[in-house]
């Protein structure tokens, strides 16, 4: 409603060199504060090219650097000046950039440690989302990105929020890379984990069981993720007081951590505990203290 502003913003658009063209419209598809530069620069340090070029779409007050910070802003009008200039197609192309710039951007793993990175990117990872949701876009990027920012989501116990996103991520995994791939096991896992995290233990037993079997067949039945997988299950049948279920599986992660990890390391600990919670739970205190004082020690 405002062609004279549009026009303006256009025609600044269309002086920019290709980089800083490129930033601007990667900008347009996530939130508009506190871009992490890194995101923009695909995921990359940033480098000289980077900085002139961000400097070029700055002169012409389409976006904005903080240097303190290294983020950039974009103003929401520009924005949809940005994305208006582009039609179906040429979304699609940069939203599947975005993500998969901003899923490289995530740490591997989703732990205590790590949530002020994904704290910084989950409002630009919602935004990515919401689109490639919209759009029906299904790559394997936007599927590690749904896969991340879910898990991050349900770490934090925003479980609602976490599970539709869990949910394309496992079902854009298991078109894209096949029912039996690792990162279809992950996706599973963490939506599993996402019921068990809320009680819903009978949603989340089928999709753990089928993580471990993907793991077990694809790793071997002696590597430390099919432990993980192991006790995630028997974490399940503890929750639902099927000790004797619970029992073998908890004591062969806890070989494998054991073997593969060494007697000292902090997830050997965690099988030791497990193991000697499902004993305490059934009253066989003898069988569960040395644990609990192994898993202290």
């Amino acid at each position: 409603d405002h062609d004279t502003v549009t026009r303006t913003f256009t025609l600044a658009l269309e002086r920019l060199g290709e980089r800083a063209g490129q930033i601007v419209r990667m900008a347009a598809c996530l939130a508009p504060d506190a871009i992490p530069e890194g995101i923009l620069a695909a995921g990359n340090e940033p480098d000289l090219e980077f900085r002139d070029a961000v400097a070029n779409a700055a002169r012409c007050s389409l976006i904005r650097r903080n240097a303190t910070t290294r983020t950039i802003d974009i103003h929401r009008l520009v924005q949809d000046v940005v994305r208006d200039t582009m039609d179906a197609e040429s979304m699609r192309h940069w939203i599947g950039r975005v993500a998969d710039s901003l899923s490289r951007s995530f740490p591997e793993e989703v732990e205590f440690k790590t949530w002020s990175i994904c704290d910084r990117l989950l409002p630009h990872a919602r935004v990515v989302a919401a689109e490639a949701l919209r759009r029906s876009i299904e790559s394997a990027d936007v599927a590690r990105l749904l896969d991340q920012a879910g898990w991050y989501l349900s770490d934090r116990a925003e479980y609602r929020e976490a599970e539709p996103l869990l949910k394309r991520a496992l079902e854009i995994r298991e078109r894209a890379l096949g029912p039996d791939h690792l990162d279809t096991a992950k996706s599973l896992n963490n939506l599993g984990g996402n019921y068990d995290s809320q009680g819903q233990y009978k949603e989340a037993e089928p999709l753990l069981k089928r993580a471990l079997e993907i793991r077990e067949k694809a790793l071997g039945p002696e590597h430390p993720d099919t432990a993980t997988s192991l006790s995630n299950l028997a974490g399940i049948y503890h929750c639902l007081g099927q000790y004797k279920e619970a029992e073998p599986l908890f004591k062969r992660a806890l070989e494998i951590r054991e073997k593969a990890l060494g007697p000292e390391h902090p997830d050997t600990a965690t099988s030791l505990n497990n193991l000697a919670a499902i004993y305490s739970s059934q009253g066989q205190y003898k069988e569960a203290e040395p644990l609990l004082k192994r898993a202290l020690e």
